[in-house]
């Protein structure tokens, strides 16, 4: 993370608010004058002006049975409140999904010009007449869920889709919208869904209709606190034998831990998950079982916070298991390796140096001799004003010496840094200039990327 920048001294920066306080009184003051000027100039003539105009108008002015622009209002086509369960048996269909939308697609004989809602996977531009008063369509929001819909996370969880009296779609439009469109991607890609779809996607939901499109009632929907990752493991059986506190320090642990991992093996990079979602992050911590044994190793270490003083607890859980996963392969010509498959998982890894990475860690919270560098190193980083990166990079250089059995000194644990440069502030501040990376799955994230 970037070192906090340098600030400037107050004097000068009293002075420069207090320059560009008074240039910006004395436009205003001037703007003002040459405001008043004008009104003097043609105040006299206002009145006869105004006169002119209002006979022009009466002039040209329609008859009675002028054209109004007014939209005419949808009928109603719900007269009552009814629920619709869409289950397995009766599910929702991409048919069904684009007559609740209103799904309409350009054609030669109609135009949408710049009109239309979004463009579907084959490019085509669509309107959703069924869709105009709901909230603004967001892309991202649409992709996540088509994403869910074709790894078969979506499941039925009592959320409606809400139709208004008119056929308004009043809530539920990115998830009818993603799977139309997760349709299309299975249709044009079977191949590579048909170990989650042998027909096309459906949706198990429940479906109301017939609620009051007044923007009192509409604007109650969605209203609640979201549920973070967190709450969702804790809910899980992962840690049930644990008591209440553990199990909430567990579940935000393997939060962090997930977090991490799928920044750091560049899981964020799968063009079906542009987004962390809880079930992305449950069926990623599924193919990485061994994962809660790692969760479970940092817990009983970190007693009294021994690991925590040198990174939090979650991510050095994500890091030990890449720590793991050190001789492991990303990439092989063969296509046997991590990143090769469609899928991650443990089954391409062997996660050979497990022991040895659980022994790291012993060593580091115990305060043994053999990691007084790399106390020295952090505490230099801390006192530096460094971050998380620099943390995690010290410790990932002393791995590299661990792993291998050699002795770890405080010059192996030195960081390379370069300065940036606000041009327009000419603040400074220094930030990594290489991010230290264990080897393995380890493609160092977002930030080695850049």
């Amino acid at each position: 993370m970037p070192k906090a920048p340098t600030q400037q001294p107050k004097s000068s920066l009293s002075e420069k608010l207090k320059k560009a306080s008074a240039e910006s009184k004395a436009k205003k003051e001037q703007s003002k004058k040459k405001g008043d000027s004008k009104k003097e100039k043609k105040k006299s003539g206002s009145k006869v002006e105004k006169k002119s105009k209002s006979t022009k108008k009466k002039k040209t002015s329609l008859p009675a049975k002028e054209k109004s622009t007014t939209k005419k209002p949808r009928p109603v086509v719900y007269t009552k409140v009814e629920m619709r369960l869409c289950d397995k048996d009766n599910p929702i269909t991409v048919d069904q999904a684009k007559k609740l939308l209103g799904w309409e697609v350009e054609s030669e004989n109609i135009k949408f010009g710049s009109d239309y809602l979004l463009k579907d996977l084959e490019d085509n531009k669509v309107r959703c007449l069924n869709n105009t008063t709901n909230r603004p369509m967001t892309s991202s929001n649409y992709k996540t869920l088509m994403s869910e819909i074709l790894h078969r996370n979506w499941c039925m969880n009592g959320e409606p889709i809400i139709i208004g009296q008119t056929g308004n779609v009043l809530n539920g439009q990115h998830t009818l919208v993603a799977l139309v469109l997760a349709a299309q991607e299975w249709e044009a890609r079977a191949g590579t869904w048909k170990e989650y779809w042998k027909v096309e996607p459906i949706l198990e939901k429940i479906v109301v209709t017939g609620i009051s499109e007044d923007d009192k009632v509409v604007n109650t929907i969605d209203t609640p606190k979201l549920r973070t990752l967190t709450d969702v493991i804790f809910r899980s059986a992962y840690f049930a034998k644990h008591s209440w506190g553990d199990r909430n320090k567990m579940a935000k642990m393997t939060d962090h831990a997930i977090k991490f991992l799928w920044d750091r093996t560049s899981a964020y990079k799968d063009a079906y998950a542009p987004k962390r979602t809880h079930a992305e992050s449950l069926d990623f911590l599924d193919r990485h079982p061994k994962l809660l044994e790692v969760i479970a190793h940092i817990f009983e270490e970190n007693d009294n916070g021994k690991i925590g003083r040198f990174c939090s607890p979650g991510y050095s859980a994500g890091l030990l298991y890449l720590m793991a996963a050190t001789e492991d392969e990303l990439q092989t010509d063969e296509g046997t390796g991590y990143a090769d498959a469609a899928h991650p998982s443990e089954k391409q890894l062997s996660l050979a140096y497990y022991d040895k990475a659980c022994e790291f860690f012993v060593l580091l919270a115990g305060d043994n001799a053999a990691m007084e560098p790399v106390v020295e190193a952090i505490a230099t980083v801390v006192n530096e004003g460094h971050g998380f990166a620099e943390r995690i990079g010290t410790l990932v250089l002393a791995w590299e010496k661990f792993v291998h059995g050699k002795k770890i000194k405080v010059e192996h644990l030195a960081l390379s840094f370069e300065t940036e440069k606000d041009e327009d502030t000419g603040e400074t501040w220094e930030v990594l200039a290489d991010i230290p990376i264990v080897g393995g799955i380890d493609t160092g994230g977002a930030a080695a990327a850049e």
